[in-house]
């Protein structure tokens, strides 16, 4: 059985700065545990992602170095990518999923059967057997979250067919729509969490993080500000795989054109998977932080 270094300790109401240090003291103790879970379950999946991503940029590369004729059909190169573009996107939220389901159950495991929240095949059969929950999870927050948003699309599609209404539809979208989406998205920030913990159905977890974010709604305002912050930050560094394979590396090594040449020796679809990688892994960063977060509410 694998030894956990320190205790889970999530139940615990902290201020806002020991929200940070509690994520630091987690990854202390668990960091490698839980590395090792998602290695082995969202890991794969990472992988086909990045061999998709490769494929892209092969497509891409192959089609800008045709010559410019009027035989090339804009439509056939479009039928020809989006399909792979829509798997990519597909694999990835895929991953994004099994990374944020991983964390819940695997912290679940740690409070609830902490002999077993070391073991991977524990953690994939939890995960396995609520997976539908788990894609619940994702979605049914950004459904009710951008629903006042795509609202205020529709009205705006009106007004645009009559514009001396426009500005009058503009100014009230603006003041009530806006601070809606904000204040749903930090309300229903912890419905994973809630789901997962509680065990509860998908209306009945909306009903209960309106009734746990009473009384929080600016501290967690403020803490998930914050963290925005840090995650453009990291998304800004993490993109530096990207950046390489699309564009440093071929404009440096000439001969390696990522998949065009026999002789790129599969670096492209490395890189691609490495950026992937950093990407759901500060993901992961942000969602440990939102799991620590939403302790306070379930005190």
């Amino acid at each position: 059985m694998p030894h956990l270094t320190l205790p889970s300790d999530f139940r615990r109401v902290r201020d806002f700065g020991q929200l940070f240090n509690a994520v630091f003291e987690f990854l202390r103790g668990h960091g490698r545990t839980l590395g090792k879970h998602l290695l082995f379950i969202v890991g794969p999946v990472i992988l086909l992602t990045g061999l998709v991503g490769y494929f892209i940029t092969q497509n891409i590369q192959r089609y800008g170095t045709m010559p410019s004729s009027g035989s090339m059909n804009p439509l056939m190169v479009f039928m020809d990518i989006m399909p792979q573009i829509f798997i990519q996107i597909l694999l990835f939220s895929m991953s994004y999923i099994a990374m944020m389901g991983i964390i819940n159950e695997y912290v679940y495991s740690l409070e609830n059967e902490p002999e077993n929240a070391g073991v991977v095949s524990v953690i994939w059969r939890n995960f396995s057997s609520r997976l539908g929950r788990h894609v619940a999870n994702v979605i049914v927050p950004g459904l009710v979250s951008t629903l006042p948003m795509f609202m205020f699309a529709v009205v705006l599609g009106i007004g645009l067919s009559e514009p001396e209404v426009l500005p009058i539809l503009l100014l009230p979208g603006f003041v009530i729509i806006l601070p809606l989406y904000i204040y749903l998205v930090i309300v229903l920030s912890i419905f994973p969490v809630v789901r997962v913990q509680e065990n509860i159905g998908v209306v009945d977890g909306i009903k209960r993080c309106f009734n746990l974010m009473k009384g929080f709604f600016w501290r967690s305002f403020g803490f998930f500000f914050v963290l925005s912050i840090i995650q453009i930050i990291l998304s800004m560094v993490f993109r530096i795989p990207g950046i390489i394979v699309n564009i440093v590396l071929p404009m440096t090594v000439p001969d390696l054109t990522l998949g065009t040449s026999p002789d790129d020796g599969g670096i492209g679809i490395v890189l691609q998977a490495v950026h992937i990688m950093v990407s759901i892994l500060s993901a992961a960063g942000s969602q440990l932080l939102y799991r620590v977060s939403a302790s306070k509410f379930l005190t």
